[in-house]
C-alpha cells in the first residue's frame, strides 16, 4: 500500500456470486483504502454475517446468485430495523428501465454497471458515507417524518410537506407525504401527491402501487386499468399485476401460453361438469376395449426382433 493512501475506516460486505470478481473487488477495495472488507457468496451468508453483530457501513451486492438475488437481499435488509438504513449499492450489466424500477421499489441507494473504474466505486462509497454521517436538510426532514409517520401522523405530515418545499423535484418526498395524507385520513390529496411523484418519475414503482390500491378501494376501473398498465410496463415479472390487469397486454407466447392454459382449465371444467359414472373393468376381448386400444396385444415379427442387439456374453476367462 502508498504512503499516500488515505486509510478509510469504513468497513464493507461485498456480496458476489461469481468467486473471480469477489476476489477481484475485494482486492480493489482495500487498494482504495478500505482495510475491512469482508466478502460472500451469496445472500443468505450476507444475512447471516449482518445478524451476527459484525459492524457494516456500506454493502455492495451483485444482482444475480444462486441461494438469494441481490433485490431479495434488499428486501431482506430494509425489513429489518437494524438494516433499514443500512447503505446498499447494487451492481448490473446493463441498466434496464425494469431494472430502475425495482431498484425504486426496493430503496436501493444507489447502482453501478460493469465494468466500471475503482475511482467510479471509490466516489459512490464516498458519497453515500458523507450522506449517512452529514445528511442534508432534505434527508433529515424525511428521517424525521419517517420516524413519527406512525406514532403521529400529523406531526409527520409537517416534516414531509417541508421536505417537499425543499426539494419539489425529488419524487421520494412526494411519496411519503402521501402516505402520510393516508394516515391522516386524506386520501384525494395523497392521491395528487402519488401522482405527483409517478409525474417526476414514471418508474417510481410505489407510488404507482399505492395510487393501484387507492382506484381499486374506490372502485375506479379506468383509472386502476390506466395504472396497472403502467406497472405491468416498468415491471413485466410481476405475476399479481398481469393477472390483475388480464391478458390484454400479453403478446406473442405469452399471450398463446395463456390461450393454451385458458382453454386447459375450460376442459377441465366441462369433464367435471359431467355426470360422474362408476369404474367398471372392460374385457380385453370385449369390442370397447379394441376400439379404446387399438393394436392390443402387440404382435412382435421376426424383423423387429433382429433390431434389437443381443446381450453380449463373456467366457469365464475374460
Amino acid at each position: 500500500m502508498s504512503e499516500d493512501l488515505v486509510t478509510k475506516p469504513f468497513q464493507v460486505l461485498v456480496v458476489f456470486g461469481d468467486s473471480q470478481l469477489r476476489r477481484t473487488l475485494k482486492a480493489t477495495l482495500r487498494q482504495l483504502g478500505y482495510e475491512r472488507v469482508h466478502a460472500v457468496e451469496n445472500g443468505v451468508e450476507a444475512l447471516q454475517w449482518l445478524e451476527s453483530g459484525e459492524r457494516v457501513d456500506v454493502v455492495v451486492t451483485s444482482l444475480h446468485m444462486t441461494r438469494m438475488d441481490g433485490f431479495e437481499l434488499l428486501e431482506r435488509i430494509r425489513s429489518q430495523p437494524a438494516t433499514r438504513n443500512l447503505p446498499v449499492i447494487l451492481m448490473a450489466g446493463k441498466a434496464t428501465e425494469q431494472l430502475v424500477a425495482q431498484a425504486i421499489e426496493t430503496d436501493a441507494d444507489g447502482y453501478l454497471l460493469m465494468p466500471f473504474t475503482p475511482a467510479d466505486l471509490d466516489r459512490r462509497i464516498d458519497e453515500l458515507m458523507e450522506l449517512r454521517t452529514k445528511p442534508s436538510l432534505y434527508h433529515q426532514l424525511l428521517l424525521s417524518g419517517q420516524a413519527t409517520l406512525e406514532t403521529a401522523p400529523r406531526e409527520s405530515l409537517m416534516w414531509f410537506r417541508e421536505a417537499v418545499q425543499e426539494n419539489p423535484s425529488n419524487p421520494l418526498g412526494h411519496y411519503w407525504l402521501g402516505q402520510a395524507l393516508e394516515k391522516a385520513g386524506s386520501p384525494d390529496e395523497a392521491e395528487q401527491a402519488y401522482q405527483q411523484a409517478v409525474a417526476l418519475n414514471p418508474l417510481h414503482v410505489k407510488s404507482m402501487e399505492r395510487l393501484r390500491e387507492l382506484y381499486r378501494t374506490s372502485g375506479r376501473t379506468d383509472e386502476l386499468y390506466e395504472i396497472l398498465k403502467r406497472l405491468f410496463s416498468a415491471r413485466p415479472n410481476r405475476r399479481d399485476i398481469a393477472l390483475e390487469l388480464g391478458p390484454s397486454p400479453w403478446k406473442g407466447a405469452m399471450w398463446t401460453r395463456a390461450r393454451h392454459v385458458s382453454s386447459f382449465w375450460s376442459a377441465v371444467r366441462d369433464t367435471t361438469q359431467k355426470p360422474w359414472r362408476p369404474f367398471s373393468p372392460v374385457s380385453p376381448d370385449s369390442p370397447r376395449f379394441k376400439k379404446m386400444c387399438p393394436g392390443w396385444p402387440p404382435v412382435f415379427s421376426p424383423k423387429r426382433w433382429k433390431r434389437i442387439p443381443r446381450r453380449p456374453t463373456f467366457s469365464p476367462g475374460f
